[in-house]
Parts: C-alpha cells; structure tokens; sequence
C-alpha cells in the first residue's frame, strides 16, 4: 500500500530482465503455476536452519543506484546451504510499498516504547497504513536509519514520506537475513509470523511468496491502484523476496514460475 502509484508502462512480463547465471547470481529455473490458493495461515513455533555464510550477501559489491519500478525482481536464499538465485535488477531501488513496514517497526523495537512496539507488531501484522503514519511521524528519520544501520544500499525514504521510500527484494532479504542471525525470535519475524488474513484495509493476504510451500512468515506490499505488489517470505530454510509491476496474481505467477517447482521452497 503506497502512493507510489503513478508508475505508467510496460506490464512486468514485457519487460522482465533476464536472470544470469554468475559467482553471484544464478539462473532459476521456471516450473508450472501450482494450483490452488493459499490456505488461511495456521502460526506454529517457527524455526529457521542458517548457514554460517552467504557470499551473496556477505561479500557483495557495492553497487551503482538505479530505479527500476517496472519489471519484475526476485531474490532468492537457502539458509541451509548460502546458495542464491536472483533476477538481474534484483539490487535496483523501486518502490518498498508496505514492505518498508519492516524497517520501521525494527526501528521502534529497537528505540520505541512498550505501547509504540505493540502498535508495530499490529503494524506488521495487519500492514495497517494508519499505523505506519502514526509511527512515521513519530521516528520519521526510521527507514534512513535501519538502511544504514544494516547495509541496505538500495533502501532510502529521499526526505519522502514512509509510503514513498524504495528497497530491492536483495535488501529485504539481506534485511531479514541479519535480523535471523542477530536474533531468531525477532519481534519482526514474530509478527510475520503471525500476519493476519486479511489486512486492515481488507485486503487478502495470501498472494506472492506466499504461495510456496512452507512460507510461514510473510509480509506483503500493494499500490494503492493495485499496480504494483510486492512480498517477502521466510521458510524453515529460506528466505525469498519478489515485486511486479503488476497485480496479486501477476506476482504469484511470477513466483511459481521461477521457485514453484521445489517441493521445500525453493531448493536448488
């Protein structure tokens, strides 16, 4: 959910990059959309493996800035084993959506008071927009700050409101891949675990990432006009992330297409 609404242009699937196959980045493969949709969330105790290194992350390059709102990103990692896949914009900025919702909660689990910590965790949870105004203004350097904080080279709010900053899915994922390893019962993570089934404004949560086998803890990203969607998803042994410039269904097809056929995720 987002002003960042006024994109005009190709549909994601004219204009998708290429994936490349490299040291840093490695070609997906594409299978069938699995059938059905997701069912109701069942939240359990969650516990994810980790591996001791992800050179993706880990050793990456810095990178020079670029905008890219209008094709389709993915990035993909294997907690058990380091191994990442991703399309080749995955580091491009475009809009974060109600993805930046993570940053700012993590900002205010770390400097919030106890009443400002259980609003985020609502936040999360529901990506309840009312919420992220209230808290915003009340941290309004907070995504600024958890870019620098973790490292995230394509995550910036530009002196904009929270509803105009930009991410890449490689941040969201390098993001959550910190907070996995600094703390596995992070109050973020915990409050994806635990997302509603539909959020505030009503909107169904259960589309993207989410759609592939043993995604427990999800959060999702929307244009205010339904032209872009965004979302990310931690599994046992993985965590992914994938925007489109596109609706709900264009993201789950996306997803299915390049991780659907690994029975786990998206094992390689």
């Amino acid at each position: 959910m987002s002003a960042m609404s006024k994109f005009q242009g190709l549909r994601w699937w004219q204009a998708a990059p290429l994936v490349v196959a490299g040291a840093a980045v490695i070609a997906m493969p594409f299978a069938a959309l699995r059938p059905g949709s997701t069912p109701e969330p069942e939240h359990t105790d969650f516990h994810t493996v980790m591996a001791t290194k992800a050179p993706a992350f880990d050793d990456a390059p810095e990178i020079t800035q670029r905008y890219d709102p209008q094709t389709s990103q993915l990035t993909y990692l294997n907690l058990r084993t380091g191994e990442h896949k991703g399309t080749a914009n995955e580091r491009f900025s475009r809009p974060s959506l109600s993805l930046s919702k993570l940053y700012i909660a993590q900002y205010v689990f770390e400097h919030g008071d106890d009443e400002q910590q259980e609003l985020a965790t609502q936040m999360v949870e529901t990506s309840d927009d009312a919420i992220a105004d209230e808290l915003f203004d009340a941290f309004p350097d907070s995504i600024d700050a958890i870019a620098e904080q973790y490292d995230l080279e394509s995550t910036a709010q530009n002196g904009q409101r929270w509803g105009y900053s930009v991410t890449s899915t490689y941040d969201v994922v390098y993001f959550l891949l910190q907070l996995l390893r600094e703390d596995p019962d992070s109050p973020v993570i915990q409050a994806m675990v635990e997302y509603a089934p539909k959020a505030a404004d009503g909107t169904d949560q259960n589309f993207g990432t989410a759609t592939l086998p043993g995604a427990e803890a999800n959060k999702f990203g929307w244009a205010s006009d339904g032209s872009l969607h965004s979302s990310v998803s931690i599994g046992q042994d993985y965590i992914v992330a994938a925007a489109v410039f596109g609706s709900e269904e264009d993201l789950s097809e996306f997803v299915q297409r390049q991780l659907g056929q690994y029975p786990n995720g998206a094992k390689g």
